[in-house]
């Protein structure tokens, strides 16, 4: 299944700047552009599809790989890709990934405020 990058939400606010291998986002971004002028499918095929999983309540689908969604809604945006194939996540899996990170955040949130309020 192909679906455009810009359709796809990540799963949290922030992502590293290189990929677990050590390569720079930015670095395969550019390599794949300079691939694009005469190998346009292998550039984008050689990825693995991204994994994605549709929120039951909104509808919308959210991708477990955020550096890659990064890296081809750059491309998207640019015009070198159009869309991406991706393939279904195991639910339990994104979902407990979304309700971590929120809960993560939430704990944040409300650690601030305690200490605001102490303060004050």
């Amino acid at each position: 299944m192909n679906i455009p990058p810009s359709s796809l939400r990540f799963t949290q606010d922030s992502i590293a700047a290189n990929f677990t291998s050590g390569d720079n986002i930015n670095q395969e971004i550019e390599k794949i552009k300079s691939l694009w002028s005469w190998q346009r499918e292998s550039a984008v095929s050689e990825f693995e599809p991204l994994e994605i999983d549709q929120d039951r309540y909104d509808g919308r689908w959210y991708c477990n790989d955020n550096r890659r969604l990064y890296m081809f809604r750059v491309l998207e945006k640019q015009g070198y890709v159009s869309t991406v194939r991706v393939s279904n996540a195991e639910n339990y899996r994104i979902l407990g990934l979304i309700l971590f990170k929120a809960a993560y955040k939430n704990f944040a949130l409300l650690r601030a405020k305690f200490v605001v309020n102490v303060l004050i």
